[in-house]
């Protein structure tokens, strides 16, 4: 694949620049969301439908916007997303940066680059993970699952995250391990990249429509033109 002319750049965090899921107890985590669906009217056939805490967090928006005002709905979303970041923020003890993170990150930000993050961990998360592991200061937005708007695998937070940075969607590029990144930044019309890091493989992210796969971070200098 050419290299690509960009002025910004947005990362997924866990399994991207940060390792700490593989610490997290998304089974409880999940049973734990669930009971707060259930309390607020969610029939368990829809909640069957997603497997994993982040896309169920996500899906839920648009299932409790038939049911209630979008106070109400907000609501519900901050309880849920509270009782997953009680389980994430345990894990946090371990986090710990992917190989190459911050000679990346570095090379970016001499480049002028606008780097932000688009994560689905909850706020206090994100704020944590970027704090402890020292990379705070080399991102220039981020958004969580509980910034304003719908989170991946819908464009709300990266184009919110965009509109921030002040950088049109053909001036940037998504990085992610997963299939919800992908779809995420093919709906905002960003260019998508997979990092072939996570659960899902090269071939895999290439069949979601990543435009390209990289299996580290240490790949990108070379593979991304920066104008």
């Amino acid at each position: 694949m050419r290299s690509m002319k960009v002025k910004a750049i947005l990362f997924d965090l866990d399994k991207t620049l940060i390792e700490v899921g593989d610490y997290v107890d998304w089974l409880k985590g999940r049973q734990d969301m669930v009971k707060v669906y259930l309390k607020h009217g969610i029939s368990a056939k829809i909640l069957i439908r997603y497997t994993d805490p982040g896309r169920l967090f996500a899906e839920m928006y648009n299932e409790l916007a038939r049911m209630f005002p979008d106070d109400r709905v907000i609501a519900i979303q901050r309880e849920a997303s509270n009782v997953l970041s009680m389980h994430e923020l345990k894990a946090l003890d371990k986090v710990r940066l992917m190989p190459g993170c911050l000679d990346v990150l570095r090379y970016f930000k001499r480049k002028g680059i606008k780097i932000g993050v688009v994560s689905l961990n909850g706020e206090k998360v994100v704020y944590e993970a970027l704090r402890r592991t020292g990379i705070y200061h080399y991102i220039d937005i981020y958004f969580s699952r509980d910034s304003p708007g719908r989170p991946k695998p819908y464009p709300d937070h990266i184009l919110n995250c965009l509109k921030e940075l002040k950088c049109n969607v053909k001036e940037a590029v998504f990085i992610g391990d997963s299939l919800v990144d992908i779809e995420a930044a093919k709906r905002a019309r960003v260019i998508p990249i997979g990092i072939a890091t996570g659960f899902f493989t090269e071939e895999e992210l290439l069949a979601a429509g990543a435009k390209l796969v990289v299996s580290s971070l240490s790949e990108l200098p070379n593979r991304i033109f920066i104008v």
